[in-house]
């Protein structure tokens, strides 16, 4: 493969990987504004049933606990992940193309995906799903509060 093949089919690769990475979270964020709006939806529809607050008590906070437990862990932890992945490579590949550019005989090495830090601590540091997660317990908090006390 000769050094300027070498360096677009890199550069493809950047693009592939950064182009699923902002398609996932424009997705993301259109879900997450859904949630929100559902929420609100919700809130307002409760305000005018007028529902008596002894049948609010149990259900709608174990209702709100357990949709923040699914968006969490099932949603927002997975989309990070896959994020962080692609943007990685994205990142890598980026590098790769450089080094050719700089070094016309280098040959691209590219870290595994398993070498790739996805753990815990950083999704809990990443301030969009930071953001994400206390945006909607807020929400669902307030809910709550309506319904108890509204």
């Amino acid at each position: 493969m000769e050094d300027n093949d070498r360096f677009d089919a890199l550069m493809k690769l950047a693009d592939f990987f950064s182009g699923r990475h902002d398609a996932r979270r424009e997705f993301e964020w259109k879900v997450t504004l859904g949630l929100w709006a559902v929420i609100l939806g919700a809130i307002s529809y409760h305000e005018k049933l007028h529902w008596p607050r002894v049948l609010c008590l149990p259900i709608i906070p174990l209702a709100s606990v357990m949709t923040f437990i699914i968006y969490y862990r099932f949603w927002l932890r997975p989309l990070w992940t896959k994020n962080v992945l692609d943007r990685d490579q994205a990142f890598d590949a980026l590098e790769q193309a450089k080094k050719v550019l700089i070094n016309a005989g280098h040959e691209p090495v590219f870290r595994s995906r398993s070498s790739i830090d996805v753990s815990w601590c950083l999704f809990l540091k990443d301030w969009s799903m930071f953001f994400q997660a206390i945006a909607t317990a807020l929400l669902l908090v307030v809910f709550c509060v309506i319904a108890w006390f509204g």
